[in-house]
């Protein structure tokens, strides 16, 4: 027959009053730290979700400013387009516009007879300075946003590049009144 031997007794239990007091005066401690960083801890909460909300919001304007801008050249494309193929019936003008100006700037060449075979294809027609500037305008402004849009393009913030002041934000307005599209 076997016997079995009985298990040795458990060993008597530490002294846990220490620990269960300094766990004690921990947890008042942590409590009192809640307390007193409790507000300072919600506020920057809700610092760092504002903040969260104007980085998103920055994007989405920087993002429709681009937009915006893509759809402005692309007008501005299609216009000098326009301009540059004119239709049939401001051949005249052009043919008329061609003569007066070069010949206002003392550049020599049959411009009395340029005149004369404009008229005669179209009897109404004459030169329009304005009309002229305005699309002289159109052209140079095309040039002026095609820099601002390569300034934009390797700008770290395009939306700074954008806000800028200087001479170039100061030239497109000047153009933009000029070509009547300001």
């Amino acid at each position: 027959m076997f016997f079995r031997r009985k298990p040795p007794p458990p060993p008597e239990p530490p002294d846990c009053s220490e620990f269960k007091e300094q766990l004690a005066f921990l947890k008042r401690q942590n409590a009192r730290l809640a307390e007193d960083c409790g507000p300072a801890l919600k506020e920057n909460a809700q610092l760092r979700y504002r903040l969260a909300q104007c980085r998103r919001d920055h994007q989405v304007l920087e993002m429709q400013v681009s937009g915006a801008r893509a759809e402005l050249q692309a007008a501005m494309h299609l216009l000098a387009r326009a301009q540059a193929r004119p239709p049939e019936e401001t051949l005249a003008e052009a043919a008329l516009a061609l003569a007066e100006l070069a010949e206002r700037l003392g550049v020599e060449g049959p411009w009395a007879a340029v005149r004369t075979e404009a008229r005669a294809l179209d009897p109404g027609a004459a030169f329009d300075p304005e009309a002229w500037v305005r699309a002289e305008a159109l052209g140079v402004l095309a040039l002026a946003e095609r820099r601002l849009t390569e300034r934009v393009r390797v700008a770290d913030r395009p939306a700074e590049a954008l806000a800028e002041e200087g001479p170039l934000a100061r030239l497109l307005a000047r153009l933009r009144a000029l070509a009547g599209v300001a």
